[in-house]
């Protein structure tokens, strides 16, 4: 039995790149309306986000983040590991999408506890392809814990 379906889902895209953003939010966006899309360019703004600090205090707060591995100052697994690390952030579901093939940060990534890895597709067309596969999971299969949107 499927768990039941999510009235929409909220992810937080964070990539230093905004066409790597912009292409994934528009993959997003022609997959499926029922998946909300925010952004954020840095670690550092991520985790204002998350925790609802300054201009992001009354942003909803995401089911799953997209993040990839290689950022200035605070990479995609050191704000993994934060995001694992707190309390009242640890049931966010994360995914690393990323260009590196490198088994260490494969292996790292799963260590730290990521939902899944995905490496970044070569094209537009390959990266449809694997939004339309993560939407599917995450709009039919995936049950997402429930949380209070005003938290502590």
């Amino acid at each position: 039995m499927l768990p039941k379906r999510q009235a929409s889902i909220n992810v937080l895209i964070v990539d230093d790149d905004p066409v790597d953003r912009q292409l994934v939010e528009a993959a997003f966006k022609e997959e499926a309306d029922r998946v909300k899309i925010r952004q954020c360019a840095n670690a550092e703004e991520a985790m204002a986000y998350l925790k609802r600090e300054g201009e992001y205090a009354t942003a909803p707060r995401p089911h799953a983040c997209i993040l990839d591995i290689n950022m200035p100052k605070i990479s995609g697994l050191e704000l993994l590991k934060q995001i694992k690390a707190d309390p009242d952030l640890r049931d966010i579901s994360v995914v690393m999408m990323s260009g590196s093939d490198q088994h260490e940060d494969i292996e790292l990534s799963y260590n730290l506890q990521a939902a899944f890895y995905i490496r970044k597709p070569e094209n537009y067309r390959d990266l449809r392809s694997t939004v339309a596969k993560v939407t599917d999971l995450w709009t039919r299969v995936v049950a997402f814990p429930k949380h209070s949107e005003l938290r502590a």
